[in-house]
């Protein structure tokens, strides 16, 4: 079943917004750094990105050191399968949207997020990214 995601139509006023004071190619590097430290504090975060998050892990295991994050470097391929943008600055800002979302209802910490269908149905995915969680529990048994 396909989800409905962001079009790069809807997404080009943010990401306008975004690149107002940077270039494109600075935005998107100084996401990754930013998002890879704020992991590196808090690796719940990801949580937040819903299933953008596996299309966010695989732009940060491209352009990032994220060798101390994601050892292996699982992802979800089904929904990765399913987001897939022409420029990654428009899969930041889809994420960065989705995440909004998620703050905006309190709900930045869940693992379940409830998706719509192209085919006009509701679906839950559970988002369980295995390396961020283990992380995560060590960090808190020390």
């Amino acid at each position: 079943m396909a989800i409905n995601v962001f079009t790069e139509t809807e997404l080009q006023p943010l990401l306008e917004e975004a690149t107002a004071n940077q270039t494109k190619e600075q935005f998107i590097s100084r996401t990754v750094e930013n998002l890879i430290n704020t992991l590196r504090r808090n690796a719940l975060h990801y949580r937040a990105y819903g299933p953008y998050w596996w299309w966010f892990k695989q732009l940060l295991i491209e352009q990032g050191d994220t060798r101390t994050l994601f050892p292996v470097g699982n992802l979800d391929e089904e929904i990765l399968g399913q987001l897939s943008f022409s420029d990654p600055a428009y899969g930041i800002v889809a994420a960065w949207q989705y995440a909004e979302w998620q703050f905006e209802m309190g709900a930045q910490a869940n693992t379940q997020h409830v998706l719509d269908t192209e085919e006009g149905d509701f679906l839950t995915y559970e988002l369980f990214d295995e390396e961020l969680e283990v992380r995560a529990a060590l960090r808190r048994a020390h």
